[in-house]
């Protein structure tokens, strides 16, 4: 190790990772942290490329392929998720945060900013999430200067995440550019990327909608396609009183959206890089009813983050559901088999830990002429999940041959139900819970 007093400082809370109980199982999760850090801090960058983090880590050899065995970047993947479950719980007091930013496999050693509220805040305005203190404040009894309080609160925190979003967006696009695309397999290997990514149609990935989420959270009231559409759904901010009232007529405006799902695009945009020049990124409130009419699109989000699942809805089995009273978001299962429930609800919450349910749907768009992949949590953690699922190739492969949805090199119209644990905040490997075949593609 290198002795300046900074990469010290830096290598006793690299230890103290490493000898938590988050990293005492499995090994090679902590093998593979410790020899990230220790490159990273001594400038060996040569040091971590995909194929040489293969051969020295996990025992691949010199013959080792990235693009064949992907075990780097998915060891990788819980990696990440590791270190953001140890600094939410056992290493909440770390004065420093450790992360692998996605792109590279590079340490980042950032000071820890104390922002509470906003943290918790940050997960009910994800895709699809509820866990909202937000919530709670719907209540009119509420005192005034608590109202007010949180309205700032609030204001600050979907302000944060737009920064926050465009910041992580062009640091990852610079990440990505300067490693070109490197250790990334071909998305052509993968038949559902090669339907909604082709040369001849414009492909639109769409992001949710953090600040409608709010909006919801606040008020009480759900919001339809139609009232989103038309911009018509400020009649239930005037029943809320004082400050919080403003703020409810200002969110409608914005559009943020949350980190995650800039995380998501960013991934999908590696597996596809090369059909970067018909690809466009788009915030829900940015996409109008006609353009669903032509092209392919990826809508991340449930119906209450992305108000365009709605759309298809009607032609799935899987159903996001919203208990308003509860505050208990599931899916609910239109026509159950044996052995299947009717609703699957969230169990537990982001904090303690639990289960949750996330859905993703591949269905035609208006004019059968494209498809339409839909990517949705009944919370954000889920949401997570099934973004996993969709953008590891192992898993993407694994899944669409368990449900018998590739027909002579085609990807059939399917939709899949899983299940997640949750844990700090961040989800677990997702398992398949049931599926559906829809009709066959025209």
């Amino acid at each position: 190790m290198t002795k300046d007093p900074i990469s010290d400082a830096r290598w006793r809370s690299v230890e103290r990772v490493a000898d938590s109980a988050l990293f005492q199982r499995p090994s090679r999760l902590r093998d593979l942290f410790l020899y990230i850090c220790e490159n990273s801090l001594n400038g060996r960058h040569e040091e971590l490329r995909e194929q040489r983090i293969g051969e020295v880590v996990f025992d691949r050899g010199h013959d080792f392929r990235p693009n064949d065995d992907t075990i780097v970047r998915v060891e990788a993947r819980k990696l990440r998720k590791r270190l953001e479950e140890y600094f939410a719980t056992e290493g909440k007091d770390e004065p420093s945060i450790i992360s692998i930013p996605k792109g590279a496999y590079v340490a980042s050693f950032e000071p820890r900013t104390p922002n509470a509220a906003s943290h918790e805040l940050g997960e009910g305005a994800g895709s699809g999430g509820t866990d909202s203190p937000a919530a709670a404040i719907r209540n009119p009894g509420k005192q005034a200067v608590g109202s007010f309080v949180w309205a700032v609160i609030l204001a600050t925190t979907t302000v944060l995440f737009g920064s926050l979003a465009a910041w992580y967006a062009v640091r990852d696009q610079q990440n990505a550019r300067a490693l070109a695309w490197a250790g990334v397999a071909p998305a052509n290997k993968n038949p559902l990327w090669a339907a909604l990514f082709d040369k001849d149609q414009q492909t639109y990935i769409v992001c949710a909608d953090s600040a409608l989420v709010l909006y919801q959270d606040i008020t009480g009231v759900p919001v339809t396609l139609s009232d989103y559409v038309n911009r018509d759904y400020s009649a239930s901010a005037r029943r809320v009183p004082g400050d919080m009232g403003a703020l409810l007529k200002i969110l409608p405006q914005r559009q943020y959206t949350h980190i995650s799902d800039v995380r998501l695009v960013q991934e999908i945009l590696q597996l596809n890089h090369e059909h970067l020049s018909h690809t466009m990124v788009r915030h829900a409130r940015d996409i109008q009813l006609i353009d669903f009419k032509n092209g392919n699109f990826i809508l991340i989000g449930s119906r209450r983050s992305n108000p365009w699942v709605e759309l298809f809805e009607s032609s799935l089995n899987f159903r996001f559901l919203f208990d308003s009273k509860t505050q208990r978001p599931g899916f609910r299962n239109m026509n159950p088999r044996p052995n299947e429930k009717s609703v699957y609800w969230r169990e537990g919450n982001s904090a303690q830990g639990g289960e949750t349910y996330c859905v993703i749907s591949y269905v035609p768009n208006a004019a059968h002429n494209g498809g339409v992949l839909i990517i949705e949590g009944a919370t954000g953690e889920g949401t997570e999940a099934a973004a996993e699922f969709t953008t590891n190739p192992e898993l993407s492969q694994e899944m669409l041959k368990s449900i018998h949805a590739i027909d002579h090199g085609r990807v059939r119209y399917f939709e899949v139900l899983l299940k997640s644990g949750t844990l700090g905040g961040t989800s677990e490997r997702a398992e398949i819970v049931a599926s559906r075949l829809l009709p066959a593609n025209k």
